[in-house]
């Protein structure tokens, strides 16, 4: 890093943008600086990109079983409305076969 800094204050001062080698350092520090912290957000962006890529498959794959629990809820309901008839007819049936003997 100290290598950075003083290749970079060099170049600083060879080429105009600062006129001492005190302020070159001074620059090339900050520099240095700001570039790390940009380096540290890109990698907290990819990190929470990664999550939201994440958050969003766990929803999709919620979505899913949602859809398949309401298909279940449904074919359950028109079994039970089918039991029901069929319950009726048994019921009717026995009246009858009792009203017979």
């Amino acid at each position: 890093m100290k290598q950075q800094v003083e290749n970079l204050a060099n170049t600083l001062k060879k080429n105009g943008i600062c006129a001492t080698k005190d302020e070159a350092l001074q620059k090339a520090r900050e520099i240095l600086h700001l570039h790390d912290e940009v380096e540290q957000l890109e990698q907290v962006e990819a990190y929470h990109e990664k999550g939201r890529e994440g958050l969003q498959n766990e929803i999709q794959r919620l979505k899913k079983i949602v859809t398949e629990q309401e298909e279940e809820i449904s074919q359950l309901k028109k079994e039970k409305k089918e039991l029901e008839v069929l319950r009726e007819q048994l019921e009717d049936e026995i009246r009858e076969l009792q009203f017979q003997q």
